[in-house]
């Protein structure tokens, strides 16, 4: 008996570890984080708050005055997402996103699944 059990037990305990390691959720970190350690984090989630601007494309920084860019892919957004990137966010926009490192136009950036802007940069 006590052999079926421990038989049982560990077969929940294996299907728990396969269906939990299945889901990948996103990993915080800082824009500063993603720098140095975007060649591993190909293909993982990523949760980051940072400053985006429109310049014909996405682009992330740390902040307005940060001069290293990190290349977006915004296209698959929802619409209205799309449309605020391009009207509010010109100058930059404060945001936190969710997304998966990728490689876009043959650089290492993030494909966008989902952002929150909280403000734009004033002039």
């Amino acid at each position: 008996m006590d052999f079926l059990r421990a038989l049982a037990i560990a077969t929940v305990i294996t299907l728990a570890a396969t269906t939990n390691s299945g889901a990948q959720e996103y990993r915080p970190m800082s824009v500063d984080d993603y720098r140095v350690d975007q060649k591993q984090l190909l293909g993982q989630k990523v949760d980051i708050s940072g400053f985006v601007f429109m310049m014909s494309e996405a682009w992330l920084k740390r902040d307005q005055m940060d001069a290293i860019t990190t290349r977006l892919d915004v296209e698959d957004l929802p619409r209205e997402d799309r449309k605020r990137l391009l009207t509010d966010c010109q100058y930059g926009c404060a945001v936190r996103l969710w997304g998966t490192v990728s490689n876009i136009s043959f650089v290492r950036g993030i494909t966008v699944e989902k952002i929150e802007i909280s403000g734009k940069w004033k002039r």
